[in-house]
Order: structure tokens, then sequence, then C-alpha cells
């Protein structure tokens, strides 16, 4: 008789990946396994809303394991509240999601596909973008940014965006692995460009530069290429461009981070024969240097908070003197992540 039970030694999994030919997965909050007696059968794992690492042994193919496996996850994910939950998995085997309920959304050959189900769709996202974009001109313009903090860096290209744009969106990346919160970087960004009348900030949910959709810009894992960036320029390019009449994306250059050269990079090969313009802004200086979020959080690192003054618009330093400026800065202190 079946049973599924969860595994609490991952290591148990090694040889049913190793004779399906994949990765055993990493940082996952729960694994689980199909057993015949003591052998296991099928194996899976869920990290946040995200199912990874479906193994089936030869013996079992065909007998409609992934199914078993998939409600079980669900049933782990929402326990821990959870409501929509993704699949990746290689575009040719998309077909066997599909047939337990997900949803292909967006496809990135021949590395991944990506799948969905549950409460929340992109199609309700799109909707949202559209309800922004709905009174506004077509052809606009877009930056995507994460803005750890808001600096002037960021301030001079959606100034120099929105001076050539009939109007631009400001889509703020939402993902909570910054050292500034989503709430406090999307208040810094608004304040920082309230005074630009063509611009519209919005969050990126979970379909730009997610955890979900580029989990590598979140590490320090180099060797980003198409098939780290592949998903959320698909994504971008089929959804969100389209709903919000972006015909062009616009980027800094960036002479530090190689993922985010990287991801630039990207931009230019994936966007253009999609209809989309990419323009890449230079890096703006101060003194000498450039202004990045990156060096400013090293200021603040250092105890030099004040001389971060020269660097980011009045709205973030008065931010960085507030009781909750001054704990992220504790923070960034006692962090030596890329992010923080």
């Amino acid at each position: 008789m079946l049973e599924v039970r969860e595994i609490f030694r991952p290591e148990i999994t090694d040889d049913i990946y190793k004779s399906a030919g994949i990765k055993r997965p990493e940082d996952c909050d729960s694994t689980i396994g199909i057993f015949d007696g003591g052998e296991l059968l099928a194996t899976a794992s869920i990290r946040d809303n995200i199912l990874v690492g479906f193994a089936v042994s030869s013996r079992a193919r065909g007998e409609g394991l992934l199914a078993t496996l998939c409600t079980a996850l669900i049933n782990i994910g929402m326990s821990n509240g959870h409501r929509t939950f993704y699949i990746f998995t290689k575009p040719e085997k998309a077909f066997l999601f599909s047939a337990c309920g997900f949803r292909e959304i967006a496809r990135n050959p021949p590395y991944s596909a990506l799948l969905e189900w549950g409460e929340t769709s992109v199609d309700q996202y799109v909707q949202k973008l559209r309800a922004f974009s709905r009174d506004k001109p077509d052809g606009a313009g877009c930056i995507v940014m994460n803005a750890n903090p808001f600096t002037l860096g960021h301030r001079y290209l959606a100034e120099y965006a929105a001076g050539e744009s009939r109007w631009l969106y400001v889509v703020v990346v939402e993902a909570e692995k910054s050292i500034f919160p989503f709430h406090v970087r999307m208040e810094l960004i608004q304040k920082g460009l309230r005074d630009l009348p063509n611009v519209t900030v919005l969050g990126g949910g979970q379909y730009v530069i997610s955890a979900l959709t580029f989990p590598t810009y979140f590490s320090k894992e180099g060797d980003v290429g198409p098939a780290q960036t592949g998903l959320d320029l698909a994504l971008f390019c089929s959804y969100i461009a389209p709903a919000l009449k972006v015909k062009r994306r616009y980027v800094g250059e960036e002479p530090y981070c190689e993922t985010t050269r990287a991801y630039n990079k990207s931009m230019k090969a994936a966007l253009p024969p999609r209809g989309i313009e990419v323009v890449e802004i230079p890096r703006k200086e101060k003194d000498g240097e450039y202004i990045s979020a990156s060096h400013v959080r090293n200021l603040i690192r250092e105890g030099k908070t004040e001389q971060t003054k020269k660097l980011l618009p009045e709205s973030t330093y008065e931010f960085l003197l507030t009781p909750e400026g001054e704990e992220i800065a504790e923070k960034i202190r006692h962090s030596n992540d890329r992010h923080g």
C-alpha cells in the first residue's frame, strides 16, 4: 500500500534524484515522499508557495504520483497560509502538471516553463495594471527598480525617462529580499517622484523580479543569463507591457553588480524582437563616484550616514533619521548580504 509521508532527512532522496538526472533542491520548507513499504517511489518539496524537485522512480512512472505529490504539497502550503502555488519544470514536462490542474503562464525554451494554480492569477494582476493604464496614453515607458534605498541615481533615471515618455510607469520590486522592506521602498519612491506629473508608481507583485521569476537576482550566484532571466522577461513581454501599453523600458547602466549587468544584457536581446525598445542611461555621478544604493548601504554600514545626504533625495535621508530608519541601519551594520 502506498503511503505519503514527510521526509526529514532529504539525503535519502539522493538516489531517486540521481536516477532522474536532476539536482536535489535545497532550502525547502518541507519535503515529502510516496513510499511502497520502505521503497521511495516519488518525492517533491515546497519552498514558500513554489513546488519544486519532482522526481518519480522509473518503475512508478505513469501511475499518477505527480498528482498525489501536488495535492499533498498544496495542503502543506495552505496550512502555512498560501493560497496560490507555482511550479517550474522543463517545457516538455509542462503538460504533466497541466493535467494536475496547473496552468502554464510563461515559457523560456529550452530551459523552463512556469505554471500556477490557486486563488490569484497573472490575469488578475493584469486587470489591476489595466486599471492604472486605462486613461493613460499608448507608447508608455517603464522602469523596474528595487531601490534599496531610493537614491538620486534612481531619481535621475526616472526624471530622464519621464522627460522622454508620454507616461512612465515605475514598477517596484515587491519581493521581501532586501534590507529596506517593500512598504518603505514604495513610499520613498513615491515621495521622491511626486513632483513628476506623468509618473505612476506601482508594485510588481509576484511577476516582476521576484523569488518566483528571477531567484538569482537575490543571491550571490554568478552565471546569470537567459536561463535565469528568461521567465521574468517573458512575463514582462506577455502580460505587463501590453497591460500598461509600454513600448520602451529604461535601465540604468550598471558598473558594479554583475547580476544586474547581465540582466540588462538579456533585456537588450529579448525585448526588441517583442516590440519593446531598451534604453540604457549612464549612471549618475557625484564627486567622481557613481551613485548606487549599495554605496549608500556601505556608508551606513561604516557609520557614515551623514555622508549619504549628498546621494539621496531629502525624503530618503529624512527617513534614515527616523526610528524605523535607524532600525534598518542597525540591520545593515550586521549584514554581509549584497542586498543588505
